[in-house]
């Protein structure tokens, strides 16, 4: 007898014969099918997790507290695992694809980005702090936010100045 999950929905539970029927095809799916929706569920939340960082990623780019490069690295690393279509696109995106390549390839992102994404943090993380917020717990959070930022971002490895090199080339590409 098959487990009630392996039978489709329109297979009443008291009609032996259709399941019978049917034992062939669905047993096969269901040695595994437990793993398979288990593993749907899996990539499923793996991509609106990518998704998130991608959205992420552009608050980075756009708020003062916020980095981008490692929102970038993580929604690289969870369309990799979830969707090829997704990860393609990060690889063939014009600003975020030669930081994902270096890193997927590398494991290591340009100094020149790491310089970026600090400077940008500490500038308008810096102006956010001293002119916007008024509150002293909003300076103090503000000024956490901008410290773990800028400590996720320089924990990075940085690539060798000849990878640096490669890298400017690879993004110029046609």
């Amino acid at each position: 007898m098959l487990p009630t999950n392996c039978l489709s929905p329109g297979v009443p539970p008291g009609n032996a014969r259709l399941r019978a029927d049917l034992s062939s095809t669905w047993t096969k799916e269901c040695s595994h099918g437990d793993h398979r929706h288990a593993n749907l569920t899996h990539k499923m939340l793996l991509r609106m997790a990518g998704f998130l960082c991608v959205l992420l990623t552009v608050a980075g780019l756009l708020l003062p507290l916020v980095p981008a490069t490692p929102f970038a690295l993580l929604a690289a690393a969870c369309f990799a695992r979830s969707s090829e279509r997704w990860h393609r696109w990060l690889l063939e995106h014009w600003l975020f694809g030669p930081m994902v390549r270096d890193w997927e390839e590398r494991r290591c992102v340009l100094r020149r980005i790491k310089i970026a994404a600090v400077l940008t943090m500490l500038v308008m993380g810096g102006f956010s702090v001293l002119v916007v917020v008024s509150a002293t717990a909003g300076k103090l959070v503000g000024v956490l936010l901008m410290a773990v930022g800028c400590a996720v971002v320089l924990h990075l490895p940085d690539c060798p100045e000849d990878s640096q090199e490669s890298g400017r080339g690879r993004s110029g590409e046609c």
